[in-house]
């Protein structure tokens, strides 16, 4: 049972990457959808965003709606490939009372398990909207995680992902950084992004083993 679990959060993490690149053919290359592309994963991450805080703060993430009214198609529900997107973090679409058409969270097993991961989920997309350059490193963390699944399942505790921005100066190194965040909770892995070109900055992933030390980092 525990290897089917593994399987498949590994075959989620798959397919919301796999959505992920669609997204970003249908928006294309050029500025305009570049923007529009943006856009669509900013939403798409305050999605994830929400049901990490609701699961840390012992709320329910199950049931919960995500109405498609205007704000939304203009961001992402007019892209045909959102629906994927959606579902590869845990949501289906359905019609509310009002007869709108609506995304509900956890209303099956596997998007329970979905939902679970959505610390990873998150992580993933933070990796995919830095853009092309970090692809090598949205692969390697992929590998990773599926070369990891199966230990991980029979974990009791779960594990989180916290997004560092505006690094520079002395910190700008990986064993100061898990020193530096250690002190929140054990560290896993401290995975850095150096930035030289232009004034960008770099950036980092702190993964601890569980998911509670992240709100004690934030």
């Amino acid at each position: 049972a525990q290897d089917g679990k593994a399987a498949a959060t590994k075959t989620a993490h798959r397919e919301l990457v796999d959505a992920l690149c669609a997204m970003e053919a249908e928006c294309g290359r050029g500025p305009a959808g570049q923007a529009k592309l943006g856009s669509a994963l900013g939403m798409l991450i305050l999605f994830a965003d929400t049901l990490i805080q609701a699961s840390l703060t012992n709320d329910t993430t199950l049931g919960r709606t995500i109405k498609a009214d205007p704000s939304f198609n203009m961001r992402i529900g007019r892209l045909s490939s959102s629906q994927r997107c959606m579902e590869a973090l845990g949501f289906s679409l359905s019609r509310g009372r009002d007869g709108k058409q609506q995304y509900v969270a956890g209303n099956s097993i596997a998007s329970v398990r979905r939902i679970r991961a959505m610390t990873t989920s998150k992580e993933l997309m933070v990796l995919f909207a830095a853009g092309p350059n970090s692809r090598d490193d949205l692969n390697a963390r992929l590998s990773q995680l599926e070369a990891t699944a199966a230990g991980k399942a029979g974990s009791t505790g779960a594990s989180g992902t916290l997004h560092v921005g505006g690094i520079q100066g002395e910190i700008e190194d990986e064993a100061k950084l898990e020193k530096l965040f250690g002190q929140f909770g054990a560290v896993e892995t401290v995975t850095l992004r150096r930035r030289r070109e232009g004034k960008k900055v770099s950036w980092a992933l702190v993964s601890y083993c569980e998911a509670e030390s992240v709100a004690r980092a934030q």
